[in-house]
């Protein structure tokens, strides 16, 4: 067992701009993520038409860029990241005690900076069909070329979801549930562009087949209608990843996101909250300065607590 000053939890925008402040300030820390730093940039700005265009500093860059460059910095302060996953933290007199599959050790401070990921859709049938269901354009998806689409959800992810889809040659349709849809203006002027049928008032109510969908069942203003689509993305909305955020017993909003004070401090003291799992402004821009603004305050706790010792 070994103790650190500060556990960041979570390598996104965040996480790694926690951790930068962190090497800075000479603290002995650890920055952990289960998964690939930062890979939900790569998979969200995932088309040219939505390159990242408002980072002071950064812009016309694609999520794959963007991550390739948040990542860079890491490598370029020597700051690794600890590919394991946490399982439990316990909470001790001035310290935690964190268990992960890699080992065991106490950490003075955490930061969860664990992010979301996206909400699955819950419609009869939808359990055999797993290989044909998806949430965003997350690897090659040549295979859907010429294939209808149905997209669920008409806000922004599913607007940019379609026009993916359309670039890569695939026939994708739109459906949403409410009566008008808050995607962006431009998104709404592309789907028009590529005429990409957008559908409101309108549910996903069952999925029928055995291996493959064979058709899919759609309520429309309160009738009935059916679809063949090869494969289905749901893009609506996304949760968080709370349940480390849970262990700790924390205050959770009534969505499930961290309640953090302008300190990012949670209901505990000494663990912080970073970034999309807060909810929120969901910008890699406000990710950054939430983890920044974490790694402050903590570093003044620790060198409080090392005060006291």
């Amino acid at each position: 067992m070994y103790d650190v000053d500060l556990t960041i939890v979570g390598a996104g925008p965040a996480g790694i701009s926690a951790s930068l402040f962190a090497e800075g300030d000479g603290l002995k820390f650890k920055l952990v993520d289960k998964g690939i730093p930062c890979r939900f940039v790569e998979e969200v700005i995932n088309t040219n038409f939505t390159n990242l265009e408002n980072y002071l500093g950064l812009h016309d860059l694609t999520g794959t860029e963007t991550a390739q460059i948040f990542r860079q910095h890491l490598t370029s302060r020597n700051i690794p990241v600890a590919n394991e996953e946490i399982i439990n933290i316990r909470s001790q007199e001035n310290s935690f005690l964190i268990t992960s599959n890699k080992g065991e050790y106490t950490s003075k401070t955490i930061i969860l900076a664990t992010g979301t990921r996206p909400r699955r859709l819950k419609v009869q049938g939808i359990e055999k069909f797993s290989h044909r269901i998806h949430y965003g354009i997350y690897e090659d998806l040549s295979r859907y070329f010429g294939q209808d689409i149905l997209v669920v959800g008409g806000r922004n992810s599913g607007a940019v979801t379609a026009i993916r889809l359309k670039e890569i040659g695939a026939n994708p349709s739109i459906i949403e549930m409410g009566t008008t849809s808050t995607a962006k203006e431009k998104y709404l002027n592309r789907l028009s562009e590529f005429q990409i049928p957008l559908v409101y008032n309108t549910t996903l109510e069952e999925i029928i087949g055995d291996e493959e969908i064979e058709r899919v069942i759609l309520k429309s203003n309160k009738q009935i209608k059916t679809a063949t689509p090869r494969a289905i993305f749901g893009c609506i909305g996304y949760v968080p990843n709370n349940e480390l955020a849970k262990m700790l017993m924390l205050k959770l909003d009534s969505q499930g996101f961290i309640d953090v004070d302008r300190k990012m401090q949670t209901s505990l003291k000494g663990v912080y909250a970073a970034g999309d799992v807060n909810g929120g402004c969901k910008m890699i821009a406000a990710a950054s300065g939430e983890g920044a603004t974490a790694e402050y305050y903590a570093n003044g706790l620790i060198r409080e607590l090392k005060c006291k010792g």
